[in-house]
């Protein structure tokens, strides 16, 4: 009996320094968990210090605490989150709004507090973000209210920003594009194209009710007239053997010329006209690429023809 008796007494001793070991890791644990649970600061590798050390604790010890481990584990999703935050906001690629939104409803989920450096941050690019990008789109249906300067200032602002907004960026440089004699943005109203110098033109800027096959503008038209009214003397000219340099703007013969060899699908009528007009149909799915492919507002003044023109009325005696 005595020899049984003192079995059980070295047991529970022994037991007695388990438990007392135990409760000696959890509070340490404890410690460790509540630290990085509490921590808030910018430097994520004290945290991540920490943790560590827990995990290896907890491995050692063999001993399973359930509250110790649900403490545990939420104290690594806080870290992780706080690790992928930190990825959107120094990482190499600008994120989107969209990630921006949904990481912080992730860190609602897990109880981010509010005074977090990472939440913070997010939280006031998230702000920036978002007023940027309403300005932005208000300021590409203002049907040219703000000026180009300001339009361009606002692009660069939004391409500083660590948010990535293609959609809105795209819609400014749309919005920085003039056109017609208005020079005003594309408003979705109905427009036809020179064939000429490929600009476009608004149909009521030019009092002009339906398309017609060919549709020259104003200053092409012009520049037209004066050719013809030029062609003859350009003609008398050439057949007295002058030599007169090209005139940079083809001429109206050479322009039917070409007009007459290109093939029938090329005289189709480019117009933009809106979603909502009765009156004229869309051309056939070629409006946007024509829209973005428009070649410069560009116009090539006639060089003088030169003296030598009246070279032929000049004589010159020859000395033997």
């Amino acid at each position: 009996m005595g020899l049984v008796a003192l079995d059980s007494i070295k047991e529970k001793i022994i037991l007695g320094q388990i438990v007392e070991k135990a409760v000696a890791c959890k509070a340490w644990l404890t410690e460790r968990v509540d630290f990085v649970l509490g921590y808030l600061d910018e430097d994520l590798s004290i945290a991540a210090k920490n943790i560590s050390v827990a995990l290896k604790a907890v491995e050692v010890a063999g001993v399973y605490d359930h509250q110790g481990s649900c403490k545990l584990e939420l104290a690594l999703a806080r870290n992780s989150w706080r690790v992928t935050a930190q990825g959107l906001l120094e990482g190499p690629h600008k994120p989107k709004i969209q990630q921006i939104q949904q990481h912080l409803k992730a860190g609602l989920a897990i109880s981010i507090p509010p005074e977090d450096y990472f939440r913070q941050r997010l939280t006031e690019v998230r702000h920036i973000g978002l007023q940027w990008a309403d300005k932005a789109k208000k300021v590409s249906v203002d049907s040219g209210a703000l000026g180009l300067d300001k339009v361009f200032e606002l692009m660069m602002e939004g391409e500083n920003l660590t948010i990535q907004f293609d959609k809105e960026l795209k819609l400014l440089r749309d919005r920085s594009m003039l056109y017609c004699i208005c020079r005003k943005p594309y408003d979705q109203r109905a427009m036809i194209a020179c064939d000429k110098c490929d600009e476009w033109y608004h149909f009521d800027c030019i009092k002009l009710s339906l398309p017609p096959k060919i549709y020259f503008c104003p200053a092409c038209k012009l520049q037209t007239d004066v050719d013809l009214c030029a062609s003859p003397s350009l003609t008398q000219e050439r057949s007295s053997g002058s030599k007169l340099e090209e005139p940079q703007t083809p001429s109206p013969h050479r322009t039917e010329l070409r007009r007459k060899s290109k093939k029938p699908k090329s005289r189709k009528r480019k117009t933009l006209v809106p979603a909502d007009s009765d009156s004229l149909k869309r051309s056939s799915g070629t409006e946007r690429l024509l829209w973005r492919n428009r070649k410069p507002f560009r116009r090539a003044s006639r060089k003088r023809a030169e003296l030598e023109s009246l070279s032929p009325f000049f004589y010159v005696r020859t000395i033997s």
